[in-house]
């Protein structure tokens, strides 16, 4: 049951983390200050005073305000991604920063599952299997972590492996475009693009901007000579993102292969266009 210090510090707390929204950083620290010595236990307190703080350039001292809410209560909304994050910006890498917060708190599944997103782009791919693997072990009803593990197998070149991930995500998530799509590739991987067709179609119907999904019909499409298809599937691609190069070029050859060459010619200069664009940022 709270009591009256609780409430106190509470109120205080709150009062210090409405003045830093307004910029008024000392006068925040000030209210949090008062909060702590009234209950030194009070973790949204630490939490607001490392925020604060960060906000006034003093990375350290935030990181380790952000640190001790967490140890207060580890379950603190934010706590842990702000300290993460100032772990980063006090010139760690992301690994560091994920590695540490999981040395602090190994039951951290999010986080775990973040870092082997970023070790399978590293191409570090069984250390991102095993993270993964963990996470999923530890909740297997998390629809997520069975689609990153299934990432980070065909990432690896495990693509029957990586099947089986992708559709338990598709079970557990049967309304999320995204996993129908990474089904869609590992059977595209497999060589069913049958099976591959109709995942990718699903995924289409769940979202209609994803333009992947409709690049990649485009090319099944191309692959079964079904022209007519595939130069509709590729101009929904464009629709949905008109920034991805690559339909742009597939439209050109497929016009070109009907004779079509000024047409043909301007998705081209798109094509380049999109490519040189991408290669200056």
């Amino acid at each position: 049951m709270a009591t009256g210090a609780d409430l106190q510090a509470h109120d205080l707390a709150c009062k210090g983390a409405s003045l830093a929204a307004l910029g008024l950083h000392a006068k925040a620290m000030a209210e949090f200050k008062k909060a702590l010595a009234l209950k030194p236990d009070h973790a949204p307190a630490y939490l607001n005073a490392g925020v604060t703080l960060a906000k006034t350039g003093d990375l350290d001292n935030a990181a380790k305000s952000c640190r001790k809410a967490i140890a207060l209560d580890p379950d603190l909304g934010g706590a842990l991604s702000n300290w993460e994050l100032l772990l980063q910006r006090q010139g760690g890498t992301a690994e560091a920063a994920f590695r540490r917060a999981l040395e602090l708190r190994p039951t951290l599944l999010g986080t775990r599952q973040n870092l082997g997103i970023l070790l399978s782009e590293a191409g570090r791919h069984e250390e991102s299997i095993a993270l993964m693997q963990t996470a999923v072990k530890r909740d297997p009803l998390n629809a997520g972590y069975h689609y990153s593990l299934g990432v980070s197998r065909e990432k690896a070149g495990q693509h029957p492996q990586a099947l089986p991930s992708f559709k338990e995500a598709g079970r557990l998530r049967p309304d999320c475009a995204e996993y129908h799509y990474g089904l869609g590739n590992a059977w595209r991987f497999l060589g069913d693009m049958d099976a591959a067709v109709d995942c990718w179609q699903r995924s289409a119907e769940l979202d209609p901007n994803h333009a992947s999904t409709w690049f990649n019909l485009g090319v099944a499409c191309e692959q079964a000579r079904q022209i007519g298809r595939a130069y509709g599937y590729h101009c929904k691609a464009i629709e949905s993102e008109p920034r991805k190069p690559g339909s742009y070029y597939n439209l050109g050859l497929l016009l070109a292969q009907q004779g079509l060459y000024g047409e043909a010619a301007e998705h081209f200069d798109r094509f380049f266009a999109q490519v040189r664009g991408r290669s200056r940022l």
